[in-house]
């Protein structure tokens, strides 16, 4: 998914568009979001971005939570997949910051 999302990238697909790829690329537990990030680097000037984390901070929901620490995104992940997924995000997050 980072070599498509890149590929995309780099093919000036319009920026609705590429914003889903990215969104869908960083919801997905098994791409490295850092790795996407390096790879969408050549391409972000081109949407307007100095570089792909900035890219994907703005065209993809949940990037910058994400890229906290890998153990967080996949709670994150899981708890967004949940019937609940919201409410027990928030819940979380709420959990976290009064520790």
């Amino acid at each position: 998914m980072v070599r498509t999302s890149a590929d995309l990238a780099a093919s000036l697909l319009d920026s609705d568009h590429l914003a889903g790829v990215l969104s869908a690329a960083v919801e997905n537990l098994d791409v490295d979001v850092e790795e996407l990030a390096k790879a969408l680097y050549p391409y972000a000037t081109r949407y307007g971005f100095d570089s792909g984390q900035a890219l994907l901070a703005e065209v993809a929901p949940g990037y910058v939570a994400v890229t906290r620490s890998s153990g967080l995104r996949k709670q994150v992940m899981k708890l967004l997949l949940q019937p609940d997924g919201v409410k027990s995000l928030l819940s979380f997050l709420e959990e976290r910051l009064a520790s």
